[in-house]
């Protein structure tokens, strides 16, 4: 007989019956009866020690602002409706976790200001916003600020005085009209994100005319805009301003004061803009910096840790390791053009971490690194052993997946701002097209292509798609929820398999 055999009779018991397997309490205690318990509980330490190593593998993070199935819309003007804050938005989330779809919405219009907003609000906003699911995000007053003014001649024309008063008049409205949009969204959404104006680049040595003091307003706008966010109680602000124009001076003192994160037009941030303004969103969020960590050990050929992955056929053999793995999450491609920006943010030190680690390997040594049977890297030892960030190679067949990703997040981009282009429109001309139905509205733009022409190519080009396209606004927005869904069938991360073999001379 056992020491303490009841004891582990009553235990395998109630083990097994908790887990609900048929497992009836004997009469007596039997030798029999001590084997069956002890196996019992070897497999349960086992079954839990695996449980608490899985907890570390596939999809072991989660977002701190979205769940799955929530939606991401994003209210503004031009910035917004161009879409490279959205799109770098939706890249990142997509690749981070795959397996949690989000539905983004643009509802940004270029040329809008506040007041636009709030017309817009019941018919194109609200429709968008569900109290449960969506997280809202407004960026607005490029436009509203009134930059024409700040122009020398107007500004002269109007004198000091007359144009200290204008700022501050456009000012109190700024704040008025600020405050009801942000008390609508706030009450209509799960969670409110204001963002402080992105920077008007005044520093820039760039060939479009430089309104000086248009940025100065703007921080007096993004005052407004954290005081506002800070009264609601669901929302929060970040500061776009600060971020953008920490990262231009930076860029500027680096390459010089012809380059900038904004664009040669001062206002509008293609992808390093958005990337910027991406950082600024991740940091103020706390989100995950890391894709995946591989640590191997070489020397006791173990696997010392996994996270957000799952390992396995981990071999040691003549100088060689290979293993099968499959990540919970893909590397961030960042465009190309834009790697200098993503470097002085250092944004893949900070969001962009897939490490693999392999140490013990003998020092001195050159290793082949490849993955799916191509060669990635040529690395050292030492270089394994420190770690590896296979987040920024951009050879591995992950990365290639992703920029897959990337090229349908431009896509939704380019799609996102046509749909928005009709509503622009109609914003434009609303005091003329508000009471009509869309034959009328068709009629109306079709009249005024060919009598007063825009002398704006991009708005002329507008038109001619709104007439084009009105009748397919529906159908545009489908096309648009289709792209959302093929962006997270295409970011389901795949089975890789991996080998790491030393250079033999």
């Amino acid at each position: 007989m056992l020491a303490n055999g009841p004891l582990l009779c009553n235990t395998y018991h109630v083990l097994a019956c908790g887990l609900g397997l048929n497992a009836k309490k004997p009469k007596r205690c039997s030798k029999e009866c001590h084997m069956k318990t002890l196996k019992f509980i070897a497999i349960a330490a086992i079954a839990t020690f695996s449980f608490s190593f899985q907890a570390h593998s596939a999809s072991a993070q989660k977002s701190n602002v979205y769940s799955d199935g929530d939606n991401a819309c994003m209210v503004g003007d031009s910035i917004t409706a161009g879409g490279w804050f959205t799109c770098n938005a939706m890249l990142y989330y997509a690749t981070r976790f795959p397996h949690m779809e989000i539905r983004f919405d643009n509802a940004g219009v270029s040329g809008d200001g506040c007041n636009g907003i709030l017309w817009r609000m019941e018919s194109d906003i609200l429709p968008n916003l569900d109290k449960r699911r969506t997280v809202t995000a407004i960026m607005i007053g490029m436009n509203d600020v009134g930059r024409s003014k700040f122009s020398k001649p107007e500004r002269e024309r109007l004198g000091e005085e007359a144009f200290q008063n204008k700022i501050l008049s456009v000012r109190k409205n700024y704040a008025d009209k600020l405050s009801r949009i942000v008390k609508t969204l706030s009450e209509n959404s799960r969670k409110l994100v204001v963002f402080t104006p992105s920077i008007y680049d005044q520093t820039a040595q760039v060939k479009s005319e430089n309104l000086i003091g248009v940025n100065d307003e703007l921080e007096n706008f993004g005052e407004i805009c954290k005081t506002l966010s800070s009264q609601a109680e669901n929302a929060e602000c970040v500061d776009m301003s600060a971020a953008t124009g920490r990262a231009n001076a930076e860029l500027q003192k680096r390459e010089g004061k012809d380059k900038s994160v904004i664009g040669p037009d001062r206002i509008h941030p293609g992808f390093a803009g958005g990337l910027v303004m991406l950082d600024a969103w991740l940091s103020k969020f706390r989100e995950p910096s890391r894709v995946s960590e591989i640590g191997i050990d070489a020397k006791s050929k173990a696997l010392k840790n996994q996270f957000n992955c799952e390992i396995s056929n981990l071999k040691f053999e003549n100088g060689r390791i290979s293993f099968d793995t499959e990540a919970g999450a893909l590397p961030f491609p960042v465009e190309k053009k834009s790697r200098n920006v993503a470097d002085l943010l250092g944004f893949c030190g900070k969001f962009n971490r897939e490490i693999l680690r392999v140490a013990g390997l003998p020092a001195g040594k050159k290793y082949s690194l490849k993955i799916d049977g191509s060669q990635v890297a040529v690395l050292g030892s030492q270089e394994l052993s420190d770690g590896v960030n296979l987040a920024e190679n951009q050879k591995t067949p992950q990365y290639l997946q992703a920029e897959s990703v990337y090229g349908k997040c431009l896509l939704f981009r380019s799609k996102a701002a046509e749909y928005r282009g009709i509503l622009m429109i109609e914003l434009f001309n609303r005091k003329d097209m508000d009471k009509l139905d869309t034959d009328g509205k068709i009629d109306f733009v079709k009249r005024k292509i060919q009598n007063d022409p825009p002398d704006s190519k991009f708005i002329l080009n507008a038109c001619k798609f709104y007439v084009k396209n009105k009748k397919r606004q529906s159908d545009l927005l489908g096309e648009l929820r289709s792209i959302n869904a093929d962006i997270y069938a295409a970011a389901k991360p795949k089975k890789r398999s991996y080998e790491i073999a030393e250079i033999r001379r």
